[in-house]
């Protein structure tokens, strides 16, 4: 994991020191007897085709009522851990098939064991289990349109960031790697963008600009991506306003995995000859590494990038570096605490415009060499605790500085940004048709730039959404969001959303 230390800002010292204290004393609250291990067990199964029996992948069970899920394996095969003693129905979906569901009874200390052998259709479509919605939910009870990409579809497509990967997704559209959904308003200067970035459900949208930075989640660590193809704002806030890209990471595997990825590519010749600007050859690579295993109750993953390319146009040259790392530990049966931290830096030719209506892949003499570094760093925690079926409550905390510098002929601006933000969220499943979300954050911002000037400000936001399925077709949600802003001690009104 990285460390950052700084000794400026001493309010900004006061949260950290806070956030580190909370997390502390939650850790110290959970460590309750290892006696109460004797109230949970343990499910493993596996999921076939009825009449091939061959192993179905990427599967999804889910533990009807409850929050609790998982995905099946390339064999099949299937674990869920820690679940309270009871009785259950537990529901196997996956797409072109019958859903089917049974129910299984789990003991104290005890592998409860099921086996699925589905029915092939094509009549029905998955339950999969999503989580843009601020809890895990059957695909169908997703009250927005949501579209999900897979891990398949990025390795298919091999680019080299999330946008280029969004840009093949049904209603949005990129516009110099920002993005609108549906029409709606992408990046704009003073507010930001309105379409909100999340990692595993947290912001990744630094404080100065507010747009997005795509270039700090590697896409060999991306397990999928979730669109939110509506207003976001009653949960998470005004940059939600245009739709929600929440990125699901991998875990760590239960074995050992070492990963490696190689690729490379070239640029072909302009289509006319009196725009080519170079005899060189044009080319673009990337690698990527990982390793990832589980230790006892401690999983780790690490992972490593490397980008480089000419462009295929002048300055379009850029080198990326990636670091990630992650943590989980499970401190109780039903108590689990993630670290996860990223690491990118990057340098890239400046591209503004081109020289003349002839050379189109040209840049003006001037501002030939003109180039940016950029370094961007987050730090996340999330600790979950599941109370019992119905009752969950987790508490993120997490960090994110964005610096960049251009190298221009004519100017040399700067910005850094950091954010510290804190999330309480909990969850309540009233029966099978009602539950409600509700929660509160804090943001604390600082920004030293040499364009936005140098800026203080902190966000509080308390929220709460009831949803109700009053048939498969028909699901009523209510929620609201209250949100107080201000910056350099002026405040500004606050401001209620309601959904």
């Amino acid at each position: 994991m990285f460390w950052f230390f700084y000794h400026e800002h001493s309010e900004f010292y006061l949260m950290k020191r806070s956030l580190t204290i909370l997390l502390i004393i939650m850790i110290i609250f959970s460590s309750q007897s290892k006696a109460q291990t004797s109230n949970f067990g343990k499910l493993s199964g596996s999921i076939v085709d009825i009449e091939t029996e061959e192993p179905l992948i990427g599967a999804n069970i889910i533990v009807t009522g409850t929050t609790m899920g998982t995905m099946s394996n390339l064999q099949g095969q299937f674990t869920l851990s820690k679940i309270p003693v009871g009785k259950y129905r537990i529901k196997a979906t996956i797409i072109g098939y019958k859903s089917q569901e049974q129910e299984i009874q789990i003991l104290p200390g005890e592998t409860a064991r099921i086996k699925f052998a589905l029915e092939e259709t094509v009549l029905e479509m998955p339950a999969l289990v999503v989580t843009a919605g601020k809890k895990a939910q059957s695909f169908q009870d997703v009250p927005n349109s949501v579209s999900l990409i897979t891990v398949k579809e990025i390795e298919r497509r091999n680019r080299t960031y999330l946008d280029e990967i969004l840009e093949y997704t049904p209603g949005i559209n990129m516009v110099e790697g920002d993005v609108n959904i549906r029409g709606s308003s992408g990046f704009s200067l003073g507010a930001g963008s309105r379409v909100l970035l999340l990692l595993d459900g947290i912001p990744m949208m630094p404080g100065d600009s507010g747009d997005i930075k795509w270039d700090i989640i590697p896409l060999s660590q991306i397990e999928r991506v979730e669109v939110i193809k509506g207003a976001g704002s009653a949960l998470y806030g005004s940059h939600a306003l245009g739709g929600i890209i929440n990125v699901i990471s991998k875990e760590p595997s239960e074995s050992p995995v070492t990963e490696a990825k190689i690729s490379t590519g070239f640029y072909d010749q302009p289509y006319h000859e009196e725009w080519k600007w170079t005899d060189d050859l044009q080319y673009f690579t990337q690698t990527d590494i990982s390793h990832s295993r589980k230790i006892n109750n401690v999983g780790v993953l690490l992972s490593g990038g490397y980008k480089t390319s000419t462009g295929y146009q002048q300055n379009g040259e850029y080198i990326t570096w990636n670091l990630l790392g992650r943590t989980d530990f499970q401190i109780l049966p039903q108590a689990k605490l993630t670290l996860q931290s990223n690491y990118s830096t990057s340098e890239y030719g400046e591209i503004f415009q081109w020289r003349n209506q002839n050379d189109v892949y040209e840049m003006p003499v001037t501002s030939v060499g003109d180039w940016i570094n950029s370094t961007k760093f987050s730090f996340n925690s999330v600790y979950r605790h599941l109370i019992n079926q119905k009752f969950t409550y987790k508490v993120r905390a997490s960090y994110f500085q964005n610096f960049w510098k251009h190298h221009y002929h004519d100017n040399d601006d700067f910005s850094e940004a950091k954010k510290l933000g804190l999330e309480f969220q909990a969850d309540y499943i009233i029966n099978q048709t009602h539950s409600f979300t509700y929660g509160f954050e804090g943001i604390y911002d600082i920004t030293n730039s040499a364009m936005f000037g140098d800026h203080n400000g902190s966000t509080w936001a308390g929220f709460f959404q009831d949803e109700i399925h009053l048939s498969e077709l028909l699901t009523a949600t209510l929620g609201f969001r209250y949100d107080y802003h201000y910056v350099d001690t002026l405040p500004k009104p606050p401001h209620l959303v309601l959904k």
